[in-house]
């Protein structure tokens, strides 16, 4: 099939289409030996953070090091009662690999961990919809796998969806006994999967000849970009920026032919390589140009954000345990599970920050799992009257300042931790 790249014992490319029409193929590399599973191959003293040789979850290559290493972090993100707090809390170790050859960015271990399905939005299915004049009577298949969020909504414009399982086998079953969907939804399968090529092969045979496959990714660039390491969570196999998506996708005969950005995410809209019916929207090329030019592709991008994690866990604790030498008031601010995996990951606990503040009043007298900080109301800004702030959930210097301003706290400090540690004051009277 001319343009198709598909992995061979020799050889892995990349299929991308040009937006001018056709296909090409891109850093061909060596295909690494796959006698071995993915995992811990052998130990190798003196290596770094990842001491243990691993195989990548994508392009089999060798890993000899870890890029950083998160520290612990609790399974469970959402503020727990301080009774079920003092019990056992369920943590894993996350540290981020970064494969060599094929740069896709995933955690040293494979953890299993339950998560809720985004949930789908009007706007999500209408624009799907009027690009590629979609109808309700049309075979729709959503994967449980990671889809299951898109149910809803579709069942309210219409749609009758059929829920399967990824991969090849089930993919062969379904085309024996249903019409092929000519819009398949996997949501985040690429994240979660533990077996991506058996996930995207699937894909290939089950999506009809046309039809449109949509796939959900974080937004790795701005992630990196932003320095926002509270957003790696556990449970995720792999965080790809496009380019390594469009790589994995080309190995099976797939290309990305449109992007969406919902808040957070990548929404890649995916195609047939066969399908020239659907031309290659402006907006692949020039997101590949961003991916590129940040250092996602070279892997500098990667390579500075393991430096401000580290530089910013020290920074963050020297800066409160020199408030508490100096006996200073400090609080936090936000209860996200951003702000617990942040924490979590500084070794942040009551003894340094005595409780965190959140307008969420199911929360208050409650702790944040892991570090165990106490989440108290807006109400405890005027009863503490804290002289050092530290916004824990992302969340603006222009809002952190708002805040304060309405407590009366002009002269308190402001520790911004994300993007970029820096500390401000509040404001004047």
């Amino acid at each position: 099939m001319p343009g198709h790249a598909h992995a061979t014992a020799a050889t892995l490319g990349r299929c991308i289409r040009d937006p001018g029409g056709g296909h090409r193929r891109v850093a061909d590399r060596p295909w690494p030996a796959r006698g071995a599973a993915a995992g811990w191959r052998k130990w190798r003293p003196g290596a770094g953070p990842g001491a243990a040789i691993r195989a990548c979850r994508a392009c089999g290559a060798l890993i000899h090091a870890g890029l950083v290493d998160l520290g612990l972090m609790p399974v469970t993100v959402a503020p727990v009662s301080p009774t079920a707090a003092a019990e056992p809390v369920a943590a894993v170790g996350l540290e981020l690999l970064l494969c060599p050859d094929c740069r896709l960015l995933q955690p040293a271990h494979r953890v299993t961990v339950p998560a809720e399905p985004r949930l789908a939005t009007e706007r999500c299915v209408t624009t799907l919809i009027a690009r590629f004049q979609l109808r309700p009577d049309m075979p729709v298949t959503v994967l449980a796998d990671g889809g299951a969020g898109w149910l809803p909504m579709l069942r309210r414009f219409g749609f009758t969806p059929g829920l399967a399982r990824s991969g090849t086998a089930v993919a062969q079953r379904l085309r024996e006994v249903t019409a092929p969907p000519g819009l398949l939804l996997a949501g985040d399968a690429i994240g979660r999967s533990a077996a991506l090529p058996d996930l995207l092969e699937g894909i290939r045979q089950l999506l009809a000849p046309g039809g449109i496959a949509v796939f959900d990714l974080p937004d790795l660039l701005r992630v990196v970009e932003a320095n926002r390491f509270d957003l790696f969570c556990p449970g995720r196999n792999a965080w790809p920026s496009l380019l390594v998506a469009e790589m994995l996708l080309g190995q099976h005969g797939l290309v990305v032919c449109g992007l969406v950005r919902p808040p957070g995410l990548l929404r890649l809209l995916v195609c047939h390589a066969e399908d020239h019916g659907k031309p290659v929207g402006s907006e692949v090329a020039a997101r590949r140009a961003a991916e590129r030019v940040a250092g996602l592709e070279s892997g500098e991008a990667y390579q500075r954000l393991a430096e401000v994690v580290l530089e910013t866990r020290a920074a963050v604790f020297d800066l409160l345990l020199a408030a508490r030498r100096d006996d200073r008031q400090v609080l936090g601010l936000g209860a996200s599970a951003a702000a617990a995996r942040l924490l979590a990951g500084c070794g942040i606990g009551p003894g340094l920050l005595p409780g965190t503040v959140d307008a969420h009043p199911p929360w208050h007298g409650m702790v944040l799992p892991g570090s165990r900080v106490p989440v108290v109301p807006p109400e405890a800004l005027a009863a503490v009257v804290p002289d050092l702030v530290l916004v824990l959930d992302g969340r603006p210097a222009s809002e952190a300042r708002q805040l304060l301003g309405e407590a009366g706290l002009w002269t308190a400090r402001i520790a911004v931790i994300l993007p970029k540690f820096q500390i401000i004051r509040a404001g004047t009277a």
